[in-house]
């Protein structure tokens, strides 16, 4: 609690007059202040005044300071007193008449501390750690979001995912009792290849398809897929699919594919590469459009290697070349 101090000044001149000037200060008070000054009315004779502080703790303090003929301040020696404006002076002697006016402290160059009160510093302790902690979770409510990625949020408490709002990117304030869904937003692919892709985390490395033939025969087939998830269609992915849409995709793709190629002879898969292509897109786009109900977006599919048996193969060779040779001779004659 800040102290109020009261300064009672009782002057007795030689007449035998008593003249009572009672200053009430109002506080805050500035820090390291030890002298008030207070203007008075003049007094027609010299005499000791008696000076009585005291503050809200009930401790008094008296001390006699002499005042000259004439004066017209009485300067007090004071406690340090905490931080603050001028404070209100209050005058009133026996006829009632009061004065108000605002005096300044003296500050005599010194800082001491504010007196020591444990239940204050405790207090403020207290407000300072809370504080520290509530701009600590206010600022961990900001979670960042790769811009490669849709997300949604799931409170990591309850376990309730909020399909209200979706994000792509950037920080966002999702509360730090939530963290992110991710799904990936660039385009993904798919590769029924041999060897390892170059493109690393972005691609599904898969062995090549062996896949049969209108004529029976057993080919294996290199393929490549790209797809983008739809970011409209977050919420409905994750009820269905939770977090792994791509395999349901593969799944499904993995058997067009195958119904698809079934409908080409082999010689076909070389000799009108065009039209399996289209063939094999369009399949793409209707599952993607159709088992997948539009959460996917089908971006190509290309047939990069087609591979037979190698007596198969080396027949296919020579068959080719015969035909090459036919056409040779009928452009010669």
């Amino acid at each position: 609690l800040v102290p109020s101090v009261a300064i009672l000044a009782q002057a007795i001149v030689a007449q035998g007059t008593l003249q009572r000037h009672h200053f009430v200060l109002s506080h805050p008070l500035p820090v390291g202040a030890l002298e008030v000054t207070v203007s008075m009315d003049p007094l027609t004779l010299g005499a000791p005044a008696e000076v009585l502080t005291t503050d809200e703790s009930g401790g008094d303090d008296e001390s006699q300071h002499p005042l000259p003929v004439g004066a017209l301040e009485l300067s007090v020696p004071m406690d340090p007193l905490p931080v603050g404006a001028p404070a209100e002076v209050v005058t009133t002697d026996e006829s009632g008449d009061d004065e108000e006016s605002q005096y300044p402290f003296a500050d005599l160059g010194r800082s001491l501390p504010a007196p020591d009160n444990p239940q204050g510093m405790c207090m403020y302790g207290c407000c300072g750690a809370i504080g520290i902690v509530l701009l600590s979770l206010f600022l961990s409510s900001f979670q960042g979001l790769h811009a490669t990625k849709f997300a949604l949020t799931r409170n990591t408490a309850t376990g309730v995912v909020n399909f209200g709002s979706t994000y792509h990117g950037g920080r966002n304030f999702i509360g730090f009792w939530n963290n992110y869904l991710e799904f990936p937003a660039d385009l993904q692919s798919i590769e029924w290849l041999d060897g390892t892709p170059p493109s690393g985390k972005l691609t599904r490395d898969l062995s090549p398809m062996q896949v049969r033939t209108s004529d029976g025969l057993m080919v294996k087939l290199g393929l490549v897929t790209q797809y983008q998830i739809n970011k409209e269609h977050l919420s409905d992915i994750y009820r269905t699919f939770k977090l792994d849409i791509e395999g349901y995709f593969i799944s499904n793709l993995r058997s067009q594919i195958q119904e698809t190629i079934a409908q080409f002879r082999a010689t076909e898969l070389y000799e009108n590469r065009v039209m399996v292509a289209d063939s094999l897109m369009k399949m793409c786009q209707d599952v993607c459009k159709g088992d997948l109900k539009g959460y996917l977006t089908c971006w190509r599919i290309d047939l990069l290697e087609v591979g037979l048996d190698q007596k198969i193969e080396d027949a296919n060779i020579r068959e080719q070349v015969e035909k090459q040779k036919q056409k040779t001779e009928m452009m010669i004659q």
